[in-house]
């Protein structure tokens, strides 16, 4: 399965943050064995994965799941305040 990856512009750092997740997944994709399957459903099994990590460590996944959406809307906020 080949993610696309748009490389980011220079002053895009939310097309960094993008391109930092293409990678993150499409290795995933590479090291799962279950190329060829939908992105949307890759993304929810490296969600799932990660959910299992987070048990098997004593990590709280919701509370990081909070956390990342509220830096996400801060992120595209501070993009659409600047016109980026």
């Amino acid at each position: 399965m080949a993610i696309k990856k748009r490389r980011p512009r220079n002053d895009n750092a939310n097309e960094e943050r993008a391109h930092r997740g293409a990678s993150a997944l499409q290795y995933y994709c590479d090291v799962s064995g279950n190329e060829g399957e939908p992105e949307q459903e890759m993304l929810t099994d490296l969600l799932t994965d990660l959910r299992h990590l987070s048990t098997s460590q004593g990590l709280d996944f919701e509370q990081s799941a909070r956390m990342a959406q509220m830096h996400y809307e801060a992120e595209t906020e501070e993009e659409d305040r600047h016109g980026i």
